[in-house]
This record gives C-alpha cells, structure tokens and sequence, in this order.
C-alpha cells in the first residue's frame, strides 16, 4: 500500500466555523486521528474529520474527493500537498524528466512554461535536452530542441520546490503536463525520473 497523497486543490471557508482542505486522493488511504504533514512547508497536523458532501467519513482511499479538516489552524494553500507524516515525498526544484513534445512550436533549451503537477503551476525552463529518441532506430540522437512528437530526456528548472514522487512510484504525484505561458497550449506530457 502507498503511502497517503492528497495535493490541495481548494482551501474550502465558507464560515469563520469552518476550514477544510479539498481535492482528489492520489495515493494511499488516510483516516480520522491520523498525523499529517504539509509539503512543502513541513508542518504537522492531526486529521480531525473527513467530510464528503453533508457526511463524515472515517476513512478516505485513493481516487476518492474529499475535504479534510485538521487538529489546528496551519498555513496550506492550494499547491500544497498534504502527505502521511511518517513517509513524506521529496521536494524540489530541479527534475530529469521523460518529456513527449505536443506542440507545433519547437521546444528549446531556457525556454520557460508552465508545469503543472498535481494542483501545482509553477514556472519550469528547460536546462538541457540530454537526448531525444529516433523511435525507428531505437537510438538516442543529440538535440538543442524538441519538435512535434519529439520523446526525450530533458532536464527541468523550476522557480520554486514543489512536492514530487517518480512516476513509477505515484503516477499523481509524478506525471505533469508543460503549458505554454501565452497561448495557454499544452505543449508537453512528462513523468519525474
């Protein structure tokens, strides 16, 4: 079993009364009075309930849409990722990444997108295309850019740490999408290696 991820698509405040974190469980299970720890921020908490709709649930498992609320106030927003206290997922900013290029505009190295993992949108540049495969060859070729259809393994920047895991392991917390930042395009699909 995996250990418990739950990135954090909305802080849920309808009333002073009332603070949950909502989103999508990825990975693991979590129930109530388990410790909790926020990534990347490092804080802890206690799971005080688990709310679907108007019901209370004692225990949430992967794929299922919830919101927690916690023990005591900390600070999360969305991006953050609340994660099993005892086994917690890195952190970073820097990734060697698969990437499939979609876009008709080639891909360059220190050209900057969006990526989006999880509820994450940070900034990411590409550093360095380390190779691209010639699928027909099944051979790595050299390359400065990345065209349509384009598989490679490229190195990524990003302008702040995120929480991650490697796709093999926790494909929610591994796989990501690079958005152009003007057209709003999906320019690539990627997993963490």
């Amino acid at each position: 079993q995996h250990p418990f991820r739950f990135p954090v698509q909305w802080v849920n405040r309808p009333n002073a009364d009332f603070r949950g974190y909502s989103g999508t469980v990825v990975a693991g299970s979590i129930e109530k009075g388990q410790q909790l720890r926020v990534v990347p921020s490092g804080e802890t908490a206690a799971v005080k309930d688990i709310v679907l709709s108007t019901s209370s649930l004692n225990r949430a498992v992967a794929d299922q849409a919830v919101t927690i609320t916690l023990d005591k106030e900390i600070d999360i927003s969305r991006g953050d990722v609340l994660v099993a206290a005892e086994e917690p997922c890195e952190v970073s900013d820097q990734f060697e990444v698969t990437l499939v290029w979609m876009d008709q505009e080639p891909g360059f190295i220190g050209r900057s997108y969006w990526l989006l993992l999880g509820t994450s949108r940070v900034n990411a540049t590409i550093t360095s295309i380390k190779f691209k495969y010639d699928i027909n060859k099944f051979e790595k070729l050299s390359s400065d850019s990345m065209g349509l259809n384009d598989i490679g393994e490229l190195n990524l920047s990003l302008d702040k740490p995120i929480a991650f895991e490697t796709y093999k392991d926790c494909k929610g917390m591994g796989g990501f999408v690079l958005i152009d930042r003007y057209s709003h395009a999906t320019v690539g699909a990627g997993m963490i290696n």
